[in-house]
């Protein structure tokens, strides 16, 4: 019945250091050995996924991920099956709704299609620099009229402390909740992207580019932003270090991403 397996990677496929065990590379690699798809879903942009793909033999037109929290689609190679962005407008918006909110405590930054950090913010925030440390991205420091006005982005990032983002979030959601997609993907993280854009969205676009149905998927999370993945996905699993409310909509609860939980789920299903 599984013919691919949809998984977030932080706090889920990796562990609480942001590495693959071997107990988990052996897994998953079982699991291609029987034909099944590994797509990494996650937040990350491709440069970011580079290492995890490298080390499960992700390579080829014929392997997928979905990066930038299901707004590209595209195989490990680079070949866009489905993508979406916000335009300059959007940017000048969202910028715009950074700088009010910054007095709150919040940073902010911008993803490129490409996965490059941009910032207005002179005091650089240690969020902003996990971010582009972890993605292997440089941090380039723009004022919004800088930018031509044919710059675009993947998603814009609102960044601090969980209680800080807790008091802004209705903000956001008022401001951008008709026009945009807004989650939180991290506790320290509030995305702001494409309207209609998520995980969900960008699982249904490469299923039916594979000619798959959503019985044939089953997917990991953690997170909120996980959520509308599970949606879609015929089956979904929550790792025992999730979100409550994730764990609550999960079909089936696995072990901490610490112990491997979902290759201890793929065992569970008899997918390997």
């Amino acid at each position: 019945m599984f013919r691919l397996i949809a998984v977030d990677l932080d706090d889920t496929l990796l562990d609480s250091h942001k590495q693959l065990s071997s107990a988990t590379i052996r897994g998953l690699k079982a699991a291609q050995a029987k034909g099944i798809k590994i797509v990494p879903c996650t937040g990350r942009p491709l440069p970011g996924v580079r290492t995890t793909l490298d080390a499960l033999g992700l390579h080829g037109d014929d392997q997928y991920v979905i990066v930038q929290g299901g707004g590209v689609v595209q195989s490990t190679n680079g070949k866009i099956i489905a993508q979406k962005f916000l335009n300059h407008q959007d940017y000048q918006d969202f910028s715009t709704f950074a700088t009010h909110v910054s007095a709150a405590g919040i940073d902010s930054n911008v993803i490129t299609p490409a996965g490059d950090v941009y910032t207005a913010d002179r005091n650089i925030s240690k969020y902003t620099v996990l971010q582009a440390w972890e993605n292997h991205a440089g941090i380039k420091v723009r004022e919004p009229q800088e930018m031509p006005d044919d710059f675009v982005i993947a998603k814009g990032l609102l960044l601090g402390e969980p209680e800080n983002l807790a008091k802004i979030q209705p903000q956001a959601e008022a401001e951008f909740g008709n026009r945009f997609t807004v989650i939180r993907s991290m506790p320290f993280m509030l995305e702001v992207m494409p309207r209609g854009v998520n995980k969900g969205w960008g699982l249904a676009q490469l299923t039916q580019y594979l000619g798959l149905h959503s019985d044939n998927v089953i997917a990991f999370g953690d997170e909120h932003n996980d959520l509308d993945m599970f949606d879609f996905a015929g089956t979904s699993v929550a790792v025992a270090n999730g979100q409550d409310v994730v764990k609550d909509q999960a079909d089936y609860i696995t072990a901490s991403n610490d112990e491997d939980g979902v290759v201890q789920a793929l065992k569970h299903f008899k997918i390997i």
